[in-house]
């Protein structure tokens, strides 16, 4: 939720405040990367996404390409997660 999304950057910013040498990325829902770049900008947060779909182009109902999630903000990408394996 969009709190939680607050709530994990908040206090992640608040623990990594003065630690140096340290990199933190999050992977948010698809739908929260957007706000999680907002609430982690200024910080050492880095941001990824938790999926992405392998074509460049093309009519792809549901998924995201990896320009898309550039554009919004996301560095890393997830890919070949337990989760999205088992279903």
């Amino acid at each position: 939720s969009r709190h939680m999304v607050h709530e994990l950057v908040s206090n992640l910013r608040k623990e990594l405040a003065g630690v140096a040498g340290c990199a933190v990325a999050i992977a948010p829902p698809e739908m929260y990367i957007d706000m999680a770049k907002r609430e982690a900008e200024g910080s050492h947060i880095m941001l990824g996404a938790q999926n992405v779909d392998l074509n460049l182009s093309g009519a792809f109902t549901g998924e995201t390409s990896a320009a898309m999630l550039k554009d919004i903000g996301a560095q890393y990408i997830i890919i070949g997660h337990s989760e999205r394996r088992t279903y």
